[in-house]
């Protein structure tokens, strides 16, 4: 059976303030000026820092 993936601090901090301040990916991608892609993956931890 494979082993679950653990998201890294940065993923795990990124979603929580998200949801903390009631933000939809695509409200946090349009402030931070990146697309909503990016947020997710970054959420999802399959990328470390958005270009």
């Amino acid at each position: 059976m494979a082993k679950p993936r653990t998201r890294p601090p940065l993923a795990l901090a990124v979603r929580s303030a998200r949801e903390s301040l009631h933000l939809t990916q695509a409200e946090v991608a349009r402030r931070v000026g990146i697309s909503r892609a990016a947020i997710a993956e970054l959420e999802a931890g399959r990328i470390q820092q958005p270009r």
